[in-house]
């Protein structure tokens, strides 16, 4: 007989253990402990046990299920409007197929019970309250596509396609910026500017990327110091480790020169890649929204290549 219960703090080592027992992922973090799990997840200021649902059998966990909720416009407090169940994992994934349904059933119900009229399947980069560092990689960009257990039942559960993301990654042991004439002209107007670990905009980006090291870089004008791009960096750790490199990945990028978007675009992720890996970065990641993200093209003339794709599934929380 299966019991289903709220998490007890007795569990991180049984729920490491049923992590560590899943397929290797390129994506998933391993071999994942019960303090990294405490660092990582449990130590959110907004963890809420009732939402991490543990399926029990015999008195030994054999299953978890973790749900929970992104953050308002400002980014100060969390919206229970939109929901997501952001892990799911079962020991044994061909024999506990029924025991996967009904810890999706109650995660929704520990959603819809709080507020919840849609339901995401998997983290994402905007909901995304745990995980980040453990699973996905620059963000948390749904379900891989290589995580076929979880994709298999999110699909069989009703859920539907409603994203798709490219995962795109970057050699920076060869790496050099791409020099055209436009660019030289750039570089005789604008550095660029790095600051480590720069202030948090809101209480959501400290609470998300409070333990990691991050690296802002600003392009800036050489005569009136005006910025006319901003981009993001963070170092990807845990995740990194179990690749056994050095990591960076791209959080957001933010161009407001009016004119030549594109070349301020690729001047300034062209010195941001350069200048890390003169720190010893080994590899960049970037996600972009499938074929069609306007980023797509700037990252290709980079020299970053597809290493994977992410689905992102919702449904209504009625339904």
């Amino acid at each position: 007989m299966i019991d289903y219960r709220s998490f007890r703090n007795t569990d991180p080592p049984a729920l490491c253990e049923i992590w560590c027992k899943q397929t290797p992922l390129r994506g998933r973090y391993q071999p994942l402990t019960a303090p990294i799990l405490e660092e990582v997840v449990l130590s959110r200021p907004y963890f809420d046990p009732e939402g991490l649902v543990v399926a029990v059998e015999k008195g030994r966990p054999i299953g978890f299920a973790h749900a929970g909720f992104g953050p308002k416009a400002d980014g100060n407090g969390l919206d229970t409007s939109v929901g997501t169940t952001c892990m799911l994992l079962v020991s044994d994934p061909a024999r506990h197929r029924s025991v996967a349904r009904e810890l999706l059933a109650r995660s929704e119900q520990y959603l819809r019970e709080r507020g919840a009229r849609l339901i995401c399947g998997g983290g994402r980069q905007k909901i995304a309250p745990f995980y980040f560092g453990l699973y996905g990689g620059a963000s948390m960009p749904g379900v891989l596509e290589t995580d076929l257990a979880t994709l298999e039942l999110f699909a069989e559960s009703g859920y539907v396609e409603t994203g798709r993301k490219s995962i795109l990654q970057r050699d920076l042991a060869t790496f050099r910026p791409v020099v055209n004439r436009q660019l030289i002209q750039l570089k005789r107007r604008m550095r660029v500017e790095c600051l480590p670990d720069p202030a948090f905009e809101n209480w959501w980006e400290a609470c998300t990327y409070g333990l990691t090291d991050r690296f802002f870089f600003s392009a800036m004008s050489r005569g009136d110091e005006s910025r006319s791009a901003t981009t993001l960096f963070w170092n990807m750790e845990p995740l990194a480790s179990s690749w056994g490199i050095h990591a960076r990945g791209l959080l957001r990028l933010q161009v407001d020169s009016p004119h030549d978007q594109e070349s301020v675009a690729l001047f300034l992720l062209g010195d941001a890649l350069r200048q890390m890996a003169a720190e010893g970065a080994t590899v960049a990641e970037a996600h972009i929204n499938g074929r069609d993200d306007p980023l797509g093209p700037i990252l290709a003339r980079l020299g970053f290549q597809e290493v994977e794709q992410a689905i992102e599934f919702s449904r209504p929380a009625a339904s």
